[in-house]
């Protein structure tokens, strides 16, 4: 009891604006942390249990910064543990995120801290310095299940969401309570999605602001785009890589990084390829960088490369979904199999209009 009452007397006049917990409640705020890992079922087996073991040794100190979802109006507290194995140190829960993506927070890095998770960021998500794209397989093969199954998961992530028709997150101007009726129309103008866009939908953390952006392609592949103002918990972020092969960028903010642990990140081997075939490192490079010449290369490459037919029609799915038809027609003059060969000329084919 002396340390708890030892962190209260240091830590208190320098956090007025958090509510320090009783007994009981301390009981109850980690009950409902183990709920929140458990309810998730997103984290690997060394992860799953890492995180468990963590919220169990730690203790509850304070909770405040509450954030309100704008759709649901439910209020999201941030706790401050007190974890044993880190003395002199207070980590920040954002509602419930990964235990192993908790911010630190000690007296020389008081300030620093409260600029990035406090302290509301007007900078509009369009203008954020920093943008990351990170290609994924998901269970779900639909987008808007996708984005459910994530916020049922991260309660840390705002709840409302955009589509493609908008370049910048359109509640920003509207966090007033409204009428269901009012929030209907509302939801609906904010997910309309662009004519000549991939369909995606965003959402934004509800501490450091930063947004998430889910853009559907295919077969359950999906890019997730991290668009944020660098963060301060890079060594969090690089520990938390080394331990678990996650390769999330280290200035990342945790609260965005804690809602990256669902699907399977589609990644290179040592030497550049992924292990699925070319198909796969196909599409990967088409999610990570769009129109770029070396995507186009590296498409061209893989139709002159894959000798099994069976290899090479999944690359030139990727390459008709994409909508290169020229590489499709550079195609048709090198392919050697009969069946795809017919397939070609029926895919290029001028169609009839009436």
């Amino acid at each position: 009891m002396s340390v708890l009452r030892d962190t209260r007397s240091e830590w208190g006049p320098l956090l007025p604006d958090f509510e320090w917990l009783l007994d009981d409640e301390r009981e109850r705020v980690t009950h409902a942390l183990l709920a929140d890992v458990e309810r998730g079922g997103v984290y690997e087996p060394q992860l799953h249990d890492a995180t468990l073991a963590r919220i169990k040794r730690s203790i509850p100190m304070a909770k405040g910064q509450f954030r309100t979802q704008r759709l649901l109006r439910r209020p999201i507290p941030m706790i401050l543990m007190l974890d044993p194995a880190f003395p002199g140190t207070l980590w920040a829960s954002f509602g419930g995120s990964n235990a192993e993506l908790w911010s630190p927070i000690t007296p020389g890095r008081l300030d620093l801290w409260r600029a990035a998770y406090t302290v509301p960021d007007p900078t509009p998500v369009s203008r954020r310095a920093r943008r990351q794209r990170i290609a994924k397989k998901m269970d779900d093969a639909i987008l808007a299940d996708v984005i459910v199954s994530l916020l049922n998961e991260c309660v840390w992530l705002n709840d409302s969401r955009w589509g493609s028709a908008h370049d910048d997150d359109p509640w920003v101007d509207n966090e007033s309570e409204m009428s269901l009726f009012d929030q209907y129309f509302a939801v609906q103008d904010a997910e309309t999605q662009h004519p000549t866009r991939r369909p995606s939908l965003a959402v934004r953390t509800l501490w450091s602001g930063a947004a998430l952006r889910i853009e559907e392609h295919f077969n359950r592949l999906f890019c997730f785009e991290l668009v944020y103002s660098s963060g301060i918990d890079s060594e969090v972020i690089t520990r938390f890589n080394q331990i678990y092969d996650y390769t999330i960028p280290p200035d990342v903010p945790v609260d965005l990084a804690a809602a990256l642990m669902c699907g399977t990140d589609i990644r290179a081997d040592d030497e550049g390829r992924y292990a699925e075939g070319p198909a796969l490192d196909l599409f990967s490079r088409v999610v990570l960088a769009p129109g770029d010449p070396s995507t186009i290369a590296a498409a061209r490459q893989a139709i002159h490369t894959t000798a099994d037919a069976h290899q090479r029609r999944k690359v030139l799915h990727v390459v008709d979904h994409y909508s290169m038809e020229g590489l499709l027609s550079e195609a048709l003059l090198v392919e050697t199999d009969d069946i795809l060969r017919q397939e070609l000329r029926a895919r290029l084919e001028p169609t009839e209009t009436t």
